[in-house]
């Protein structure tokens, strides 16, 4: 996502919504599929040399359990700020790289389908959300 400087001014604020695959900002990571595309909803403006950018981003997601493997949607929302100093030739501000690392950086390191989720047993592989397993009867 590029923003065109010479629409910023002192007054004026502006208004930028984009949607893009997430392929493109090479977002891909283990245990996650892309279930939709990237929504970013940003304000701009500029105060003297400084582009204030502010906004929000969504990005619908499927993620694997870390502890009982099952997939389950899980909604990407995160608030963002950017502040970028403009110098008298620079003509465009390039978020792509900024927007990248803050999708990056609001992914789980260890999701989990519902905060208590019991995970597989150690010994059959049983999901222990749905009960127990035949073999903690048998120690």
């Amino acid at each position: 996502m590029k923003i065109d400087i010479s629409k910023l001014s002192k007054d004026n604020v502006i208004a930028l919504s984009e949607k893009c695959a997430p392929q493109a900002l090479d977002l891909e990571m283990p245990d996650v599929e892309f279930a939709g595309m990237l929504e970013v909803n940003l304000s701009a403006e500029k105060k003297n040399d400084t582009a204030i950018i502010k906004g929000e981003l969504f990005l619908p997601l499927m993620v694997t359990c870390s502890r009982c493997l099952l997939e389950y949607p899980q909604d990407l929302r995160r608030k963002i700020a950017f502040d970028y100093t403009v110098g008298r030739n620079d003509t465009v501000i390039d978020l792509t790289e900024d927007l990248r690392s803050e999708i990056i950086l609001t992914y789980s390191l260890n999701p989990l389908c519902k905060p208590d989720c019991k995970g597989l047993c150690q010994k059959c592989g049983e999901d222990l959300n749905k009960g127990r397993c035949d073999c903690n009867s048998k120690s």
